[in-house]
């Protein structure tokens, strides 16, 4: 029997857990938007390269999904469904189940999302 090749589409608020799952579930194939963002000097999140770090996360994945590798992950907030409609996408093409996992816990987010930005997140948080 062949193995069930499986992309997970983990969502959820900052500092819910997206990233220490996705690496549990997919150690060697996963990414998020936030990779763009990683530097020699840390995490420097720059909203202007919003869609640029979209695209990077979409392109990598899609480059796992070609690849085939059996587990891979995407975890980003997702905050509405069409979001992720992309990776479901590319995740059809090159024959994979999806899984969506979303997140509810609150721990503390390294990447330190103003309070606003999260109230927001959360009004606009689509189940």
């Amino acid at each position: 029997m062949t193995p069930v090749k499986l992309l997970y589409i983990i969502r959820g608020l900052p500092g819910s857990g997206k990233t220490t799952l996705a690496r549990q579930l997919a150690p060697d194939a996963n990414a998020a938007n936030d990779d763009y963002f990683y530097g020699p000097a840390g995490y420097q999140f720059d909203e202007r390269h919003r869609l640029a770090a979209k695209a990077a996360c979409l392109l990598r994945i899609s480059g796992y999904l070609a690849a085939g590798i059996s587990r891979v992950a995407v975890h980003n907030t997702f905050i509405l469904r069409q979001h992720y409609a992309e990776y479901v996408h590319a995740a059809d093409v090159h024959g994979y189940g999806v899984m969506t996992v979303t997140l509810t816990s609150q721990f503390t987010s390294v990447h330190n999302v103003p309070p606003h930005v999260l109230r927001s997140m959360r009004q606009h948080w689509q189940p």
